[in-house]
Order: C-alpha cells, then structure tokens, then sequence
C-alpha cells in the first residue's frame, strides 16, 4: 500500500512541477494545452512505478494501474486547482477538463503497468 502512496504522489509532484516550470517560459493557457500529454506521461509512469515497486504482492496489477493513474490524474488537477485559486483567485479546469484527464490517466496508467509487466517479465 505504500509503495502504490509514494509511486502516485511522485507523479502528482512531478506533473506539478512541470507545469509550474512551463509556466516560467510559456503562458498558463500555453502550459495549459500541454497539460494532457504531461499528465498521459506522468500516469504511465506511475502506473509503470506502482508495478515496479510492488512485483509479486499485487494480484490484480492492471486494475491498481488503472487506478493509480486516476488517482494521479484528480491529485494533479486538485494541486494545480489549488495553486491558481492561491495565486490569481481563478480556476483553471471545469468539469470537462476533469472528466477528460481523469479520464486519460486511466489508460494511460494502464499501458504504464502493462510495459512494466512486459518489461520485468512478470505474469498477469
């Protein structure tokens, strides 16, 4: 259980702060328009991390992939809602923007453990 905690609040950090170093270049909306392949790429390495640091101790390994990418997906979205709440007073994200990266950290958090257990050799 918490290898699957550290392996999601490293892809939260991660993606927080890519997003927060893009914006030193870039405009929000700019950094803002990156933000489904930063959160694709931070899921499937979760996913991939999740797979890695629990081997054998999951049985179900896809599933807890899927949902550590969700998870990681809604964590970033919160943070960075937070962040611009503290900072301009404004929301970044509505509801289809949630129901789209939420959405997309599922399978790509999926195809993250599925490399894992392609990569490490492990059964399903």
């Amino acid at each position: 259980m918490r290898q699957g905690a550290v392996s999601v609040l490293i892809g939260v950090i991660g993606s927080t702060l890519i997003v927060m170093f893009l914006t030193t270049f870039l405009s929000i909306s700019g950094a803002l328009g990156l933000l489904p392949w930063i959160i694709g790429f931070n899921t499937a390495m979760t996913g991939f991390s999740l797979i890695d640091k629990t081997r054998d101790a999951l049985k179900h390994r896809l599933p807890f992939s899927v949902g550590a990418g969700i998870i990681n997906a809604v964590m970033t979205l919160g943070v960075l809602t937070g962040l611009a709440l503290y900072v301009t007073g404004t929301t970044l994200f509505g509801l289809m923007d949630w129901a789209l990266l939420s959405g997309l950290g599922g399978p790509c958090g999926a195809l993250g453990g599925w490399l894992a257990i392609k990569y490490l050799g492990l059964r399903k």
